[in-house]
């Protein structure tokens, strides 16, 4: 037997499945289960409800925290150890654990209750800070003193222990994200929410360790912003941090806005390089390498593609001009934002060398075709690309997300394989500097 396949088995038998048993009383077609790492929660695992039951074999190497997902809103903790099996109903609003005698899992449930409980205490309410710094502590004091009870389960103590801390701070920064009329002391006391703003302190918290971890960073950045300027807020939670391998955890967290690698991502890695580990960097190379083939200079195959009255049309029919190009879904919200102001920088370039296309990822044309025809198109040539992201536009650009702004050169060349969107200010003013250039 060589060393590899040793490692493979010695691998195996450290990894044991939890399996979690679902009785589902409510309208879910899936049950699907998120799981802890670096911070956030990430997709693990779903399956498929038949006969109102779900079943997943979670394969485990060490205990850890998961999320049952019945949508964004509410994302319900249990915690597995190898070899668990965890019973639970999902409903339409939470989860409830089947067996009394699976003591962690029925805290963690009650407890995620009493968290939402108290986040309402200030979502869509005037309330006093002062008050709700009282509520926060009395949550705090009696989770801990709940979670006494469950000291003989030592790694989870502690990791929830820190949760609870974790969540405290979250709640203590949360109010500064709410409209003035919510808290009736944000703008009018711009002094406090700068003392405040100096109490909280992130390195008492192991991020990457906290199933909140990221969400703390966030809000920490955006309280920055509030107290000191959107220009200082991100640096200032750098600074704050101490522990290197917090601050390369939060650079690599803030380089999820970038959906994919242009020249725009770029300048964010320069600028903050240096905080970022060894280990980060080489994942970071191996994601720019996905993105060699749409890189700025790179030509763009002759794609076809289909016109309102179901002609075919070739992308290269617009070389010789600039093109300006809006892949969109008549389901996208945001795409149908976007269009009033692709529009009008349609008109404001009429009679310039560029084309202003813009093409369906939709999977139906009918569908397609019956919003074109409630909407005056002007100078935007509509496009039908269909099949969704496995049309071969989006799956060349590596289109994730809609909508997606694309600019190519006259000669067919990307110029930009990620453009600012219609509605930015700058994007007027980077048109033409390249149809003066």
């Amino acid at each position: 037997m060589t060393c590899g396949m040793l490692l493979s088995l010695n691998a195996l038998a450290s990894t044991k499945a939890a399996l979690i048993n679902c009785k589902v009383s409510s309208d879910l077609k899936k049950v699907i289960l998120l799981r802890h790492a670096n911070g956030d929660s990430h997709f693990f695992q779903e399956n498929q409800v038949v006969n109102n039951e779900a079943h997943l074999a979670v394969p485990l190497k060490e205990e850890g925290y998961f999320f049952i997902a019945i949508n964004r809103m509410i994302q319900v903790p249990i915690y597995l150890h190898p070899g668990d099996e965890v019973n639970l109903e999902i409903l339409n609003d939470r989860v409830n654990v089947l067996a009394n005698e699976d003591e962690i899992n029925n805290y963690l449930v009650a407890f995620y209750g009493e968290r939402m409980q108290l986040l309402w205490q200030f979502m869509g309410k005037e309330v006093v800070y002062d008050d709700l710094l009282i509520k926060i502590k009395k949550f705090e004091q009696d989770q801990l003193q709940q979670l006494e009870k469950l000291k003989h389960y030592p790694k989870f103590y502690q990791a929830q222990i820190n949760y609870i801390k974790a969540i405290v701070t979250e709640y203590k920064m949360r109010p500064v994200m709410m409209p003035g009329p919510v808290m009736n002391t944000r703008e009018a006391n711009r002094a406090l929410w700068s003392q405040r703003f100096n109490e909280i302190d992130l390195n008492v918290h192991a991020l990457a360790d906290l199933p909140n971890g990221m969400m703390l960073a966030g809000l920490y950045q955006n309280f920055a912003e509030f107290v000191l300027g959107s220009d200082k807020s991100f640096d200032a939670t750098l600074n704050h941090l101490q522990d290197p391998a917090q601050q390369s955890l939060v650079v690599m967290n803030y380089l999820k806005i970038f959906r994919v690698y242009d020249t725009r991502a770029q300048e964010f890695i320069d600028t903050y390089k240096s905080y970022i580990s060894e280990e980060a960097m080489n994942r970071l190379d191996s994601w720019k390498a996905k993105f060699e083939t749409i890189l700025p200079g790179k030509e763009v195959p002759d794609f076809e593609l289909l016109t309102t009255q179901k002609e075919k049309i070739m992308l290269s029919t617009f070389q010789g001009n600039w093109v300006y190009i809006d892949l969109w879904a008549t389901w996208c919200g945001p795409c149908k934002q976007e269009v009033p102001h692709f529009k009008g920088l349609a008109e404001q370039f009429k009679g310039d060398q560029i084309a202003f296309v813009a093409i369906s990822l939709d999977n139906d044309p009918k569908r397609w075709n019956n919003y074109l025809q409630k909407k005056e198109s002007g100078e935007v040539q509509q496009l039908f690309g269909g099949a969704g992201f496995d049309s071969p536009i989006a799956k060349f650009f590596k289109v994730s997300g809609v909508p997606r702004f694309i600019l190519l050169d006259p000669q067919g060349r990307i110029v930009e394989n990620n453009m600012s969107r219609p509605s930015d200010p700058t994007t007027k003013a980077m048109l033409r500097k390249h149809l003066e250039s």
